[in-house]
């Protein structure tokens, strides 16, 4: 009864041009760390960061490196593409870098006690993301306070 009900299985994905064999993920890019954050796409590209403080844009056709750009802490958040712009944090410092050839457009810092945060188990991680709205981007500090940065013409506004 297994048999049958396998073999149907079978001849219903091969009959949708599926083949059980063609589903087993393959690694698409590999990097010289883990890749800890989000992974964003746009006009063709792949864009995310490691814990080696490496943030890239990968061609998707050709799986190649576009740029990668170097952070102070490593990058283990969520970016945001608006305007051209790929816009992220790693620990207290705001990124918004030309997502077409990764120059940086903007770095900015809030001074912080703290340096990372780490969970009970002694991991570190940056659990903020940025948000983006009407030309301010927000994020959360690694002390816990939400900062605002104009991505025109980037200053830093006080904390919330």
């Amino acid at each position: 009864m297994k048999l049958i009900a396998l073999l149907m299985s079978f001849v219903l994905l091969s009959s949708c041009g599926i083949s059980k064999f063609e589903r087993t993920p393959k690694v698409f890019f590999q990097t010289n760390s883990k890749i800890r954050s989000a992974i964003v796409t746009d006009n063709g590209r792949l864009y995310f960061g490691n814990q080696n403080c490496e943030f890239y844009a990968i061609n998707i056709s050709g799986k190649k490196v576009a740029w990668v750009y170097s952070t102070d802490e490593a990058v283990e958040t969520w970016p945001v593409i608006t305007d051209d712009k790929i816009i992220f944090n790693a620990g207290n410092t705001l990124y918004i870098l030309n997502s077409k050839n990764g120059n940086e457009l903007y770095k900015v810092t809030h001074p912080s006690e703290k340096s990372t945060r780490a969970s009970k188990d002694r991991w570190t991680f940056n659990d903020s993301y940025v948000a983006v709205s009407n030309g301010i981007a927000y994020y959360l500090t690694l002390d816990g306070e939400l900062v605002a940065v104009d991505i025109v013409a980037p200053t830093l506004n006080l904390p919330f």
